[in-house]
């Protein structure tokens, strides 16, 4: 099954959608070209956190995921569209039903790097925001935390930045889960929490 999508007068080609070994692909002009994939799905709304700002302070929530995710759900944090410093240290998850860590404490103390467990996007050239590195002093009582540095964008266009556990979290559907996590901001922002996979 093939669909045509019309291009503007001005634009010489054509662009089809077709199907091989029952994959759709993208052609133009007769050549498959490469596909983008958008990660993510239909579910509610994130987690709205109230402002953190300039005063450190401990986060702590609950939630139960709508659908399993058996090693393959994820955490993701937002941190809005604008410059400031995000400090963020002591993230752990329990299964509050068996008292199993989920995420074990991350301290990201004593060389504890993130790159283990945590990951952020956009990466590479695409990244033009931000900046991410355990800093040493700026955590939870004189600890190292994750600091993440937001910058405006040289093209105006904020690229949907966000900080992520690697996609490797079971998560049972009607489990009961507690995420807390320290954190401070400057200036104070809204953070954004959502569970994915």
């Amino acid at each position: 099954m093939s669909a045509l999508a019309s291009l503007p007068a001005s634009a010489a080609g054509t662009v089809r959608v077709d199907v091989a070994n029952g994959a759709p692909r993208l052609m133009v002009d007769g050549t498959a070209v490469r596909a983008r994939f958008f990660f993510g799905g239909p579910g509610r709304r994130p987690i709205d956190i109230d402002p953190i700002g300039p005063e450190a302070r401990a986060v702590t929530f609950d939630f139960s995921p709508g659908a399993d995710a058996l090693n393959n759900g994820t955490i993701h944090f937002r941190f809005g569209d604008s410059p400031g410093d995000i400090y963020l240290d002591d993230i752990h998850m329990t299964d509050i039903d068996t008292g199993a860590d989920v995420i074990p404490l991350s301290t990201f103390d004593n060389g504890q790097a993130f790159e283990k467990d945590w990951a952020y996007w956009p990466t590479g050239p695409h990244n033009t925001v931000a900046t991410v590195h355990v800093e040493s002093g700026k955590g939870h009582e004189g600890s190292s935390a994750l600091h993440i540095k937001l910058q405006e964008p040289p093209d105006g266009k904020w690229p949907g930045f966000h900080f992520f556990h690697q996609t490797n979290l079971s998560l049972q559907k009607g489990h009961r889960y507690r995420i807390s996590f320290w954190a401070r901001a400057e200036p104070a922002r809204k953070l954004q929490i959502g569970f994915y996979h």
